[in-house]
């Protein structure tokens, strides 16, 4: 399931809170991914990955960004660059930290 992501000013620590793409496995309802652009400060409300599954589009009012899959061994799972687009691990509060899943894609824009 793909979800673009728009915090609530009416929430706690909402400064805290970052617009994204979050990625959660429909089949134990666990956040798996939370992709992150600096450079897209809207709220990317349309997302569709193509036919491959290696490309995602995020539509956010007049813009489309394209999000291009790259293998594990490229991205650094632990850090989040400090400018462009990337990746934040999913919340710490998840026991799941095996990578036991099938999904051999990391994303950026």
């Amino acid at each position: 399931i793909v979800i673009g992501r728009y915090p609530d000013p009416s929430w706690p620590d909402y400064e805290l809170e970052q617009r994204s793409i979050d990625i959660i496995d429909p089949k134990t309802g666990q956040c798996d991914l939370h992709m992150l652009s600096n450079q897209c400060k809207s709220i990317m409300s349309l997302n569709e990955f193509n036919v491959t599954g290696d490309y995602l589009a995020s539509g956010m009012g007049l813009y489309v960004a394209y999000w291009k899959a790259r293998p594990p061994s490229a991205v650094d799972k632990k850090t989040r660059p400090s400018d462009g687009g990337g990746r934040r691990p999913p919340d710490s509060d998840s026991d799941d930290d095996d990578d036991d899943d099938d999904d051999d894609d990391d994303f950026a824009p």
